[in-house]
């Protein structure tokens, strides 16, 4: 089993690529949440989520 990451805005049902690196999906959600703060029609709720991959051999 593989733990999976991406950056996820629930507001605009919006997610980033799927990475098993956490730090990446982390700096990707807290870039889009500095920019949300400069925009004040959008709403800084970038989130990281995770997952479980289980991988099956064909």
């Amino acid at each position: 089993m593989t733990t999976v990451f991406r950056a996820h805005s629930p507001s605009r049902n919006e997610g980033t690529i799927v990475t098993d690196d956490r730090t990446w999906a982390a700096g990707v959600a807290g870039t889009r949440n500095q920019l949300c703060a400069v925009h004040p029609d959008h709403t800084p709720d970038w989130v990281v989520q995770a997952g479980h991959v289980e991988w099956e051999t064909p």
